[in-house]
């Protein structure tokens, strides 16, 4: 291949990845405008405050996910082998930082309601973890999955539910139970495309204590910066009323 189009190769790379990336801002900015007007100051207020207790939370799901499998695909890691070990480690520890944040926001204010926690907890993490999976895959490797179009879907169906509620209203359970469906729909469509483009994932390759190690390390230092940037949120869940 010449100099010149492995150039514009980069360049459409470039491009892609920075639409995936602004796609999602402009969703997830446009139809969380919407949850607020629908949802109102109290109901948004509960959602924010859940999305913050998540978030700390949210890094030891993937446990280093992210740069794990870029730096393993870059290095000449076979990817299904690379994709297939973070997917068995996101498999058990997904249910244990899931019960991790039901406890903390039971702790930060014993009359949470635990079910729509779970819903939302359950739709957040789903959603945030696996658009980095899949982000990893697509920077990496040169048969890319079309993490766009995942994108495109997710934004369309956050803000159609934005929309709806502005039109015919929800309270906030039928709003969590949509965003948990969204969450689990994006979640199958994901694992789908990874299966097309990556190849079929048997979930066995368990990871070893390295992978472990490196997986704390990494989402220690990114929990501290949510903690840092989301801590103060958290109060709303004690004075959304």
């Amino acid at each position: 291949m010449s100099g010149s189009s492995q150039s514009m190769n980069g360049k459409i790379r470039i491009a892609i990845i920075l639409s995936t990336y602004a796609l999602r801002l402009a969703g997830q900015g446009v139809a969380f405008f919407l949850f607020a007007r629908a949802l109102g100051a109290e109901n948004f207020g509960y959602i924010v405050a859940a999305l913050a207790v998540l978030s700390p939370i949210s890094p030891f799901v993937d446990m280093g996910a992210y740069s794990i499998v870029s730096r393993d695909i870059a290095l000449g890691r076979d990817p299904l082998l690379v994709v297939d070990e973070n997917l068995t480690t996101m498999l058990f520890t997904f249910p244990a930082g899931l019960l991790l944040a039901v406890i903390f926001a039971h702790i930060a204010n014993p009359g949470t309601d635990l079910v729509v926690l779970l819903m939302i907890g359950i739709a957040y993490l789903s959603l945030s973890r696996t658009s980095l999976l899949l982000a990893a895959i697509q920077n990496t490797m040169n048969h890319r999955i079309p993490v766009i179009f995942i994108e495109a879907v997710s934004a369309a169906l956050l803000v159609l539910l934005g929309i709806y509620g502005i039109i015919y209203g929800y309270t906030l359970f039928q709003w969590a139970f949509a965003y948990f469906i969204i969450g689990i729909c994006i979640l199958f469509l994901s694992l789908l495309m990874i299966r097309k483009y990556v190849g079929r994932f048997s979930l066995k390759h368990w990871p070893n204590v390295k992978r472990i190690k490196e997986g704390l390390t990494f989402s220690t230092g990114n929990s501290f910066q949510y903690v840092y940037t989301d801590i103060d949120k958290v109060v709303l869940l004690r004075f959304a009323t």
